[in-house]
């Protein structure tokens, strides 16, 4: 699950799951390298 389905399912926005994740509430997914550099690139 991407974090855009985590916030869709949760109610919770994606910055969340995003700080949720940073901060070790939650275990992020392994996402592609890919994903990873256009994420950065866009916040």
């Amino acid at each position: 699950m991407n974090v855009g389905d985590a916030a869709r399912r949760s109610g919770r926005p994606a910055k969340a799951i995003r700080y949720y994740e940073e901060i070790g509430l939650i275990r992020p997914e392994t996402r592609p390298l890919q994903e990873i550099i256009l994420t950065s690139l866009v916040h």
